[in-house]
């Protein structure tokens, strides 16, 4: 049976602990992934005093001190999950891993959801899907879009949502949380 780890970065505002991301821990964990939770929340509770430039720094010293936990080559498949400035922290993670010889090439794949202009230089169509709500303030739908169709990434967009993925009702909160689960269960 193959080893598989799955790791959880959290967006600026939106912890391992919200939805998008507890849910994709839970579709992990029943097949068959080690998980691990990334929690900068002391960076978060800053988020209003600091850049998102500062705060993608910050993390980025966080995540590297958390992977060094973890015997990476170990794993057969390690998927990196992330939300918004997660994914930033996400992309240049497995860049680095790949990089320092930590895991091999093609080893991490990613969900991206949510995420901001700064993923870009870390999204390939051969080890990541995107999620996004097409009236996401941070990432305009059309540069995401220009960018996935230029370099043939799988792009799932929602209507009517922005980068929260929620509606202002309830049940169509729910009802775009479970297509989005359904992504994540035949991706994983």
């Amino acid at each position: 049976m193959k080893k598989k780890l799955a790791v959880f970065f959290p967006g600026r505002r939106y912890g391992v602990d919200c939805p998008l991301l507890y849910y994709a821990e839970s579709i992990c964990r029943e097949k068959g992934y080690d998980t691990l939770l990334m929690h900068y929340s002391e960076y978060r509770d800053k988020k209003d005093m600091i850049t998102i430039e500062e705060n993608i720094r910050q993390t980025l010293s966080y995540v590297r001190g958390r992977i060094k936990e973890k015997d990476l080559a170990s794993y057969d498949e390690i998927l990196f999950v992330s939300k918004s400035l997660g994914t930033v922290s996400a992309g240049w993670l497995a860049d680095a891993l790949e990089k320092e010889k930590r895991v091999k090439p093609g080893t991490i794949r990613h969900i991206f959801m949510t995420p901001l202009e700064q993923t870009f230089p870390y999204m390939r169509k051969e080890n990541c899907i995107v999620i996004s709500g097409e009236l996401d303030r941070y990432l305009e739908r059309k540069k995401l879009k220009k960018f996935c169709k230029k370099h043939e990434v799988l792009w799932y967009c929602f209507p009517d949502v922005g980068h929260s993925m929620e509606h202002e009702k309830i049940k169509d909160t729910l009802k775009t949380m479970k297509k989005i689960m359904k992504i994540v269960e035949n991706y994983v």
